[in-house]
This record gives structure tokens, C-alpha cells and sequence, in this order.
């Protein structure tokens, strides 16, 4: 009788296997205990025949490093029943489209770093006399040395103890709004450097001040910008081979999701990337995401009206999904550049995002 197998992976190596289950047509079930990978929203389990041809394609929803048990039967025709208490099971098809996102394996201490900041163009900063609200550009040069001397200050921890590691710096605006006259919604850039133009630059703790201090500013006009489009130029970036490869989003704008969409009135164009496919393709490129969120300081005035409330959350919320993992997801109000360098410093073995198979645990017998 052919034999039903689950893909899963298997330590100590953390390697993508297939183990047997202890299964015969219409006996008793079985129990797999599964770990949900660091990054996973959900436990990928692909039940294949001998042959490995997929039978069954199911996704578990759990958070990174949960514990997960998964209920297996096999009816008399081995028609296959999966189930998982408290937890929602989803049906996938069977076909290779629906694979989930390769892991990546974090390289170890002292490895080669590659780091490329995106920055926020766009970001503004609030403050309120308690009349009205006044905004301001972060990148203005004497507001925007603060966030500065941190991430410099982040860089240089988190490239202490390797050689041979460097940086690139990325802008991104928006496009532009015709018929728009009001300065503050004019078109300033889309990218800078433009797409395809990117490099990186040996680590220099001098340049890498003035290559974040040369950002300048520019408007935005609505409220969703070109975070997609930065993520999307980062996948052309001259990546190292054997490099630990970083990408840190830096500001306050969200961009456009499908799968997430922002409160209506928060996107005057139409788009054509989506920052959630672009960060599974940075992924899919070994490339892991910090984020580092401005977060409105104090009393922000118009900050407080229910609409602005929502956007800012919103944003919020894309910022912590992007990050690959929930500690790599800062706000700038908290944010200190040793710290942050050490968690990120800290992540080690196999990441995930979305969905991937669950680390083995073990199996009970029926």
C-alpha cells in the first residue's frame, strides 16, 4: 500500500523532508506535532504519494515559533481529512503556483553584510501649538540629522565584527498628479536613484552619513507613495553572494496592497506593484526587512480626527507586516541603534513569510 508523507522540516539540520505517517485506509488517525517557522503566518503541510505527487495541500493558521497539532485520517477510498483544534485549515489546490515562499536561511556572525536603507521622501513630521497642526519634512536638514546619527549610528553596530560589508541608500516620492497645482502635491520623484541605477558602496561609516544626509525631501500628494516601487528596485540591487542582505524602510508613507488595502481616500492613483509581492520576492532573494516606522510624536492636531487616525494606523500596521520578523519592526520614538542592531544581529536559522512547512516536533502513533 503506497505510503502518505507530509513535508516538514526536519532537525537538527532545519532541511525540508518528507516523513511517513503511520496511516492505512480507513484506520486511525494520526497527530503531527508541527513548530510554526519565525515570519509564518500560517503551517504549510503538503501531503505527497511515493512518488511525490501532491495529494493534498492544506494551511494552518498559527504565529512564528507556535506549536501546532494537525489530526490526519485517511477514509476506506483514502479520501484524507485534516483537521487542527481551535484553528482554521485552508484547503489549497494542488498545482505548483500554490507552493509557498522558499525559506531563508540567515547567514551566521560575522558574515559579509549588504544593507540598503529605503527612505520616506515623503515623511512628515507634526506638532501642535494647541491652535493647529504644523507639519514639516523629516529630511529637513536640521530635523532630519537626528533619524541620521541613528540610522548611522545602527548601521555601524550592525556591521561591527564582519569585512567587506556595504550600503546603498534608496529614496522614494510618488509619481505625479497632473492637473495639480498646490505645491505641496506637486511631483517631486518617483525613485532615487531611478530604478535599475541602484549600487553599493563599501561600509564607510563617513559615507554612509552623507549618502543618508544628501535625501531630500519631496511631496507625496495623497497618502499612499512609492514603497512598492522602492522594494521593487531593491530586487535589482548588485546583491553579494554568501552576504547577509538587509533592507531597512525608513518613513511614514505605506504603499499600495491588494491583500491589505488602506481606508478608502487614501490612494488617488492606480497602481501597478504591491509592496506584500515585492516583500515575498526580496524573500524569495535571501533579502530579509526591517522596518522603522516614524511614528507621530505626541499631540499631532489633525492627527486626531478619526480619518487620519485610520491612515496612521494603517500605515502602522503595513510597517510591522513587512518587517520579517515582529522584532525587526521598530518605531522611531523607541528606536536606539545598538539595541535595534542587536536583534536584528540576534535572528539566526530559518525564516518564513506567509506561509511554510511546520519544524517537525513529532508523531503519535494512531
Amino acid at each position: 500500500m503506497e505510503t502518505l508523507s507530509l513535508r516538514v522540516v526536519a532537525p537538527p539540520e532545519a532541511e525540508i523532508r518528507t516523513i511517513p505517517l503511520p496511516l492505512e485506509a480507513g484506520g486511525s488517525p494520526c497527530s503531527v506535532y508541527l513548530r510554526c517557522l519565525p515570519g509564518a503566518a500560517a503551517i504549510h503541510c503538503a501531503f505527497v504519494n511515493g512518488d511525490g505527487s501532491i495529494v493534498l495541500r492544506t494551511e494552518v493558521q498559527a504565529t512564528g515559533g507556535e506549536k501546532v497539532r494537525i489530526g490526519v485520517a485517511l477514509g476506506t477510498e483514502r479520501e484524507m481529512r485534516v483537521w487542527s483544534p481551535g484553528r482554521k485549515v485552508l484547503t489549497l489546490p494542488k498545482e505548483a503556483p500554490y507552493e509557498p515562499p522558499p525559506t531563508l536561511r540567515v547567514a551566521g556572525s560575522g558574515t559579509r553584510l549588504d544593507l540598503a536603507f529605503v527612505i520616506d521622501g515623503t515623511a512628515r513630521r507634526f506638532s501642535f501649538d494647541g491652535k493647529q497642526s504644523v507639519s514639516e519634512p523629516w529630511l529637513g536638514k536640521q530635523v532630519w540629522e537626528e533619524p541620521v546619527n541613528l540610522l548611522a549610528g545602527f548601521a555601524a553596530a550592525l556591521v561591527e565584527g564582519s569585512q567587506g560589508s556595504r550600503f546603498s541608500v534608496l529614496a522614494f516620492g510618488d509619481e505625479g498628479m497632473k492637473g495639480v497645482e498646490p505645491e505641496d502635491l506637486a511631483d517631486g520623484y518617483l525613485l532615487r536613484p531611478p530604478a535599475g541605477a541602484g549600487r553599493f558602496f563599501p561600509w564607510s561609516p563617513e559615507r554612509c552619513r552623507e549618502a543618508l544626509s544628501a535625501v531630500e525631501p519631496t511631496p507625496g500628494g495623497d497618502f499612499v507613495d512609492a514603497l512598492a516601487e522602492a522594494l521593487h528596485a531593491c530586487r535589482s540591487l548588485p546583491w553579494g553572494e554568501g552576504t547577509r542582505r538587509i533592507v531597512l524602510v525608513c518613513g511614514d508613507s505605506p504603499g499600495h496592497s491588494v491583500a491589505h488595502p488602506l481606508p478608502p481616500g487614501a490612494d488617488a492613483r492606480v497602481r501597478r506593484l504591491d509592496v506584500d509581492v515585492e516583500a515575498e520576492h526580496l524573500h524569495e532573494r535571501g533579502v530579509e526587512i526591517a522596518t522603522l516606522y516614524f511614528d507621530p510624536q505626541g499631540n499631532a492636531g489633525l492627527g486626531q480626527a478619526v480619518f487620519r487616525k485610520e491612515l496612521l494606523a494603517a500605515a502602522r500596521d503595513q510597517y510591522r507586516r513587512l518587517a520579517s520578523l515582529p522584532e525587526m519592526a521598530f518605531e522611531l520614538s523607541r528606536f536606539q541603534s545598538e539595541e535595534a542592531a542587536r536583534v536584528v544581529k540576534d535572528v539566526q536559522g530559518l525564516l518564513a513569510r506567509r506561509a511554510a512547512p511546520g519544524e517537525l516536533i513529532g508523531v503519535s502513533e494512531p
